[in-house]
């Protein structure tokens, strides 16, 4: 087992978390971290609920037309899935 620095994974959460921002799923994710970063799905499903719990630490800050874009969105990649 690979052992990863504290900055490492900082940086992976970031990435996580700006990927998250902008729409992407959580599988799309977490089969990102698996490949790119060669790490567990157990590592990439903490990393993804990290992230998810920033972002909704967010929510009270957020405009709602921007909360509602984003929400469109997660359920137009959910529906072109299907």
């Amino acid at each position: 087992m690979a052992i990863t620095t504290r900055a490492e994974r900082k940086r992976r959460r970031l990435d996580v978390l700006e990927k998250l921002n902008t729409g992407w799923g959580v599988g799309d994710t977490i089969s990102y971290l698996v490949k790119d970063y060669k790490i567990t799905r157990r590592s990439a499903n903490m990393d993804v609920a990290w992230a998810s719990t920033e972002l909704c630490k967010n929510f009270d800050k957020t405009e709602n037309t921007d909360m509602l874009a984003w929400l469109l969105t997660q359920i137009q990649r959910v529906a072109v899935k299907s």
